[in-house]
């Protein structure tokens, strides 16, 4: 498990290593709060306009074809950009995904650490959101 101070009781989603739900051995087990869990079991949607995960493909006004990238957090979705290549969108989600869900995340890349640039592009964007929502409550 990933914390070992944290017993299966007290997890609240379980998790698993191969993701195969019916494999229930305690070796096959991870114990994830809230969404890490969600993000680590979740599978890419067969009706999806891209390859890759949290990327959509969107047409400007002119025609063109372009890339967003957005991820779901606890405080909803943060939008990341639009990109002219589908992998650029792709880096942008991972980088997000990897600040937000650490090792939980099911990502695009898993192999790749990502880019300094996405990761600072990413934390710009969630500070300009949490502005937002601030100036919303009040």
């Amino acid at each position: 498990m990933d914390d070992p101070k944290l017993t299966l009781e007290e997890a609240r989603q379980i998790s698993f290593q191969n993701k195969c739900s019916f494999d229930c051995r305690k070796v096959n087990l991870i114990a994830r709060v809230g969404r890490k869990a969600v993000m680590r079991n979740r599978r890419g949607k067969s009706t999806s306009t891209s390859n890759y995960k949290g990327v959509s493909e969107r047409k400007s006004s002119t025609g063109e074809t372009y890339w967003d990238a957005n991820i779901k957090i606890d405080q909803g979705n943060l939008y990341l950009g639009g990109f002219d290549d589908e992998v650029l969108a792709a880096a942008a989600y991972d980088a997000a995904a990897f600040i937000f869900f650490e090792g939980a995340a099911f990502l695009n890349f898993p192999t790749e650490r990502p880019s300094l640039d996405a990761v600072e592009n990413v934390r710009l964007r969630h500070a300009r959101f949490r502005q937002r929502l601030a100036r919303a409550d009040k």
